[in-house]
C-alpha cells in the first residue's frame, strides 16, 4: 500500500513537472501574440 503511494508520488512529480513547462510555454507564447497584436493596432 504505502509502496504503491510512493510510486504514484514519484510518477506524478515528473508529469507534472512536463505540464507545468507546458503551460509556460503555451502562456508565453499567448503573451507574445498578444504584445504583437496590440503593437499592430497602434
Amino acid at each position: 500500500m504505502i509502496l504503491q503511494l510512493m510510486y504514484v508520488i514519484l510518477l506524478q512529480k515528473p508529469i507534472t513537472d512536463m505540464l507545468r513547462v507546458h503551460n509556460n510555454r503555451i502562456n508565453s507564447d499567448l503573451r507574445r501574440d498578444a504584445a504583437q497584436s496590440g503593437y499592430a493596432e497602434r
